[in-house]
């Protein structure tokens, strides 16, 4: 939700909606996509953004497989 609201709903649906959690450890998590192409899009677009959101959560964001 803090993505759509950060980004918009278009963003989120064509990159973000693209991503599923893995909770790495109680306090951390990893984000995995489709495939490299899209991996490669959203770190070098939306990396920050994420980090932020994460973060705010209270989480360690442990990046994008």
């Amino acid at each position: 939700r803090q993505l759509i609201e950060t980004c918009g709903f278009h963003v989120y649906n064509n990159w973000f909606s693209r991503l599923s959690p893995i909770i790495v450890e109680t306090n951390a998590i990893q984000l995995k996509t489709t495939n490299s192409f899209f991996r490669d899009e959203i770190i070098s677009r939306y990396e920050d953004v994420i980090k932020q959101v994460v973060f705010s959560f209270g989480l360690e964001f442990e990046g994008i497989i």
